[in-house]
């Protein structure tokens, strides 16, 4: 059994593939770049599949019965004239990804959704959510994670953009609008999805505080808001 990440040289697809490998996991990325411009040593025991998302026949011999699969693959701004829209990116890759996984018999879906987003892309949710709704009827067990605002290293400014939202919390009015995107590093983000691939109790939709509780019981570290 083995771990296929989808978009697995991205922002939180990496972190996830890093610290997948320090568990000792065999992990697969999937995405249409392939292996990721930098190098670090771990990096080497990933199996690096370049193909695009959508054209399952050449990725699909990768997935074994009982495999697990994480979809890290989505976008923040559409991007229409490469087709790059929401409906595609975060709800149609998704459907795509776990029809196939499906067939193939995998045992476990973890999807990466969010908490929420502003009304000027409210496109960018409606698709999440349209997928999330997809994966309650399939055969698998399935794990929606729904973070506010990742941020850490891999992202330039988004330390800044952390900081700046975990003081409007502190806001009483602020802090109700403010509510849904609060800051969850990468790390504790990728850590929570792990974790729960290991508990065959866990399934459904994992909000902000699950993701902090969960990454906490393997780093007893608390990511403050």
């Amino acid at each position: 059994m083995k771990l296929i990440v989808t978009g697995g040289n991205g922002f939180i697809g990496s972190e996830i593939c890093r610290q997948a490998i320090s568990r000792g996991i065999r992990v697969v990325s999937i995405s249409r770049r392939g292996a990721p411009k930098r190098r670090e040593p771990w990096m080497e025991d990933v199996l690096w599949f370049k193909a695009d998302i959508f054209d399952t026949h050449a990725w699909k011999g990768v997935l074994e019965k009982g495999d697990q699969v994480v979809h890290t693959v989505g976008i923040l701004l559409e991007k229409r004239k490469k087709k790059l829209t929401y409906d595609r990116m975060n709800g149609e890759s998704v459907i795509t990804v776990a029809h196939t996984a499906a067939k193939a018999g995998i045992s476990t879906f973890a999807m990466i959704s969010a908490s929420d987003a502003p009304p000027f892309i409210k496109g960018y949710i409606q698709a999440k959510r349209k997928a999330e709704e997809y994966l309650k009827n399939q055969p698998f067990r399935s794990m929606i994670f729904r973070p506010g605002f990742v941020y850490g290293p891999g992202r330039k400014g988004t330390a800044f953009i952390a900081a700046l939202t975990r003081f409007g919390l502190r806001i009483p009015l602020a802090g109700k609008m403010l509510g849904a995107y609060a800051p969850v590093h990468v790390s504790h983000l990728a850590a929570a999805v792990l974790e729960s691939l290991e508990k065959p109790e866990i399934q459904g939709i994992l909000d902000i505080n699950a993701i902090r509780r969960t990454a906490q019981t393997v780093s007893g570290r608390e990511d403050h808001t």
